[in-house]
């Protein structure tokens, strides 16, 4: 299976991400950055800067096998509407392209094309928190949950149905991994 870069040629520039995103992490204009910016990291955290832009600007990204953080150079600059020219970042996945798009004053969309390996087309997602184990585990779930307590201390009326309402959180949290394609046995294209 050919990669992006073997598909579409060599890119006219390579960028390296650092840690503030800085010198070899600046992009390059769309007039000096050809059709494709082959973008490496060896850290996730590490930073690559969007450059000024004009209207109409787009500029292809394809993230090698470590991912990384975009920001931009312009302090008020937004990606998908959150600012991330001042405060935040938006994370990039590894093996993804990623096609960014300067569409109004200070306003990039950025789109993820695909993965340049077989696989799910990635997304930036929000990073999860630790997965819920439960300790005390007896009993029989109650999810009839009666109404809460209001007197000190205020909560579930039983043990069971606290235990109940942790083990469907914990559900919901593995079927959103599984969703992610985090865990083995979530579906994609190559599974179907």
């Amino acid at each position: 299976m050919a990669t992006v870069l073997e598909k579409v040629g060599s890119p006219a520039n390579a960028v390296t991400a650092t840690s503030d995103g800085l010198t070899t992490g600046l992009i390059p204009t769309t007039q000096t950055a050809g059709p494709l910016v082959a973008v490496t990291s060896d850290n996730a955290t590490k930073k690559i800067s969007l450059p000024a832009g004009t209207l109409g600007d787009t500029i292809t990204l394809s993230i090698g096998a470590t991912g990384c953080e975009l920001i931009a150079v312009t302090a008020a600059d937004k990606a998908n509407n959150v600012t991330i020219g001042a405060t935040n970042q938006l994370a990039l996945a590894a093996n993804t392209v990623y096609i960014c798009t300067y569409v109004s004053e200070n306003n990039w969309l950025v789109r993820a094309n695909g993965v340049t390996t077989r696989g799910a087309p990635k997304l930036a997602v929000t990073a999860p928190l630790t997965t819920i184990t439960i300790a005390d585990a007896a009993g029989t779930p109650d999810y009839a949950l009666q109404a809460l307590t209001t007197t000190l201390p205020y909560g579930l009326a039983t043990a069971a149905e606290m235990i109940s309402l942790l083990y469907v959180v914990q559900n919901l949290q593995l079927r959103v991994l599984e969703l992610e394609g985090g865990a083995t046995n979530a579906i994609t294209p190559d599974a179907i």
